[in-house]
């Protein structure tokens, strides 16, 4: 039998799979065990019945998705700045101590409230908080263990998004802001939705098994593109002029994104979700098929044993025999009610496709031009991709073009390298190209672009192909940029950019 964190695994399972005992209280007791160890069990025993509650394709990750994990966690800077604006707007006297972290010295009872759903969540927050950061890598200075770490999920942190949802959502839904982009030629609209798949949850009751966020990018021709729902990072907000001959989307155009995406997003989410499902549904028959069939003809045998004897003349069995009968017909309509309350699992149907808001989006102005490398030309940029895809091959790396997944990611292509023979572990790199069509020109980084090259440090690469329109590409590939260029990049903040010159860029080349 194995046995871990005092719980006795495989008996508590079969417990859930064949007895009136509570589900819900075996599946909370399966939840508390290690991550590693609840993976050990479930290969020793075969057991597989928690797998939609305890989600074992996040222990079981590929190489490929530890890297995605890694390139796609939330930045600390983001949820920092959000949450700086936040208590600004909420009026929160939020302080930056002189060792840098930060200090709330009194939390608003509007804050602390049981009405609010966080509180009923996370918690009701502390009267006060003399010590908070956003960033981990602070809790490992002895100087700063006594800090909280301030994140979603935190009881603060939830409590003012709470508040704050409540007060701007009634006068920011559905509504339209307007923002910069410094690579536009043309104005144009992204328009944001919320894409859902319904189903049916394990309790019988509606519910909905997914919930994406998707930004689409409207060009004046009609053509609708899916873009990163993050796209806004990298635009830059600016105030309404009488100039602006762009509008919002009326209902009838509303109606046409919902219909694309419905199509480009919903479709392919639900195909996901019924893959994910069916194959749960086969480990769970599977596993419900031996537990019960092996404990059914067990329960027969003993029955057998008892009606033998009374078969023999032995009366005094007469009542345990008659007990062993009941229990295997109690089993085998057991089983039957287990095997129809797995149908849930097949139940899968479009759920909701919300309109949320639109972003009005415009050319950057024409100071800007000053700087030539601002603007990305398409067409040298995708001269550049296949140079750098090329040079990865021939340098026996497997690159992936992850540009066109619309992510986030703040890279366009991810390669990874021989496996070490010492470590076993096969090297990655995320790489940003950037094409210029001469030689010595200067390129611009986007926020999103730089601040992952902060977060991923020496993973992140910046590739830059000068001459793309020459008869002699140059390639410059410099790692970590956001560290070589600390002290070269130039941030524009009116379009969001960070510009690094080709004088920086040439000191790269050794």
């Amino acid at each position: 039998m194995n046995q871990d964190n005092d719980i006795r695994f495989e008996e508590l399972v079969r417990e859930a799979t064949y007895t009136k005992a509570s589900e819900d209280e075996v599946l909370e007791q399966i939840e508390r065990l290690d991550p590693k160890k609840l993976e050990s069990l479930e290969q020793a025993t075969g057991v597989a019945l928690a797998t939609s509650h305890v989600d074992l394709s996040q222990i079981r990750r590929t190489q490929t998705q530890d890297y995605v994990s890694e390139e796609q966690r939330l930045m600390p800077r983001y949820v920092e700045e959000f949450f700086k604006r936040a208590c600004d707007f909420m009026r929160v006297n939020l302080d930056n101590r002189a060792d840098g972290l930060w200090r709330v010295s009194y939390v608003k009872e509007e804050f602390r409230s049981n009405n609010l759903e966080s509180v009923r969540k996370y918690g009701i927050a502390e009267k006060e908080y003399l010590k908070l950061t956003f960033y981990k890598e602070h809790l490992a200075q002895p100087v700063h263990q006594d800090a909280d770490l301030l994140s979603p999920g935190h009881s603060l942190f939830a409590a003012i998004v709470e508040r704050l949802d409540s007060q701007l959502w009634e006068r920011v839904s559905q509504q339209s802001a307007i923002f910069l982009d410094a690579d536009a030629q043309e104005p144009y609209r992204i328009h944001f939705f919320e894409v859902q798949v319904a189903g049916m949850g394990r309790k019988g009751k509606d519910t909905v098994l997914k919930a994406r966020l998707c930004a689409v990018a409207e060009k004046s021709t009609g053509e609708l593109i899916l873009i990163s729902p993050d796209c806004l990072h990298d635009l830059a907000p600016t105030q309404l002029s009488p100039d602006l001959v762009i509008y919002p989307p009326t209902p009838q155009e509303q109606q046409k994104v919902e219909n694309w995406l419905k199509v480009k997003v919903q479709r392919s989410l639900m195909d996901l979700e019924r893959a994910q499902r069916q194959r749960e549904l086969e480990i769970r028959q599977d596993y419900l098929q031996k537990a019960m069939e092996s404990t059914i003809i067990e329960a027969q045998r003993t029955q057998m044993k008892l009606a033998g004897k009374v078969a023999g003349g032995d009366e005094t069995f007469r009542v345990a025999r008659d007990n062993a009968q009941n229990k295997v017909r109690n089993l085998q309509e057991r089983y039957k009610n287990k095997q129809g309350e797995l149908d849930y699992l097949k139940i899968i149907r479009p759920g909701r496709v919300a309109y949320l808001g639109s972003a009005l989006v415009y050319p950057a102005p024409v100071e800007v031009s000053k700087y030539p490398g601002m603007r990305n030309d398409p067409e040298v940029e995708a001269f550049a991709m296949q140079y750098v895809m090329d040079y990865e091959r021939q340098r026996g790396w497997e690159p992936e073009d992850v540009s066109k997944k619309h992510d986030g990611s703040g890279f366009d292509i991810r390669s990874v390298g021989p496996i070490d023979e010492v470590t076993g572990i096969a090297p990655v790199q995320r790489i940003e190209v950037k094409g210029r069509a001469q030689h010595n020109q200067e390129i611009a980084l986007t926020v999103n672009e730089w601040r992952k090259a902060q977060q991923l440090g020496d993973s992140y690469w910046l590739y830059v192909v000068w001459g793309c329109k020459s008869e002699n590409p140059q390639l410059l590939t410099i790692q970590n940029p956001a560290k070589v260029f600390a002290g070269d990049a130039k941030e524009i903040k009116q379009v969001t950019r960070y510009v690094v010159g080709a004088e920086a860029l040439y000191s790269t080349i050794v």
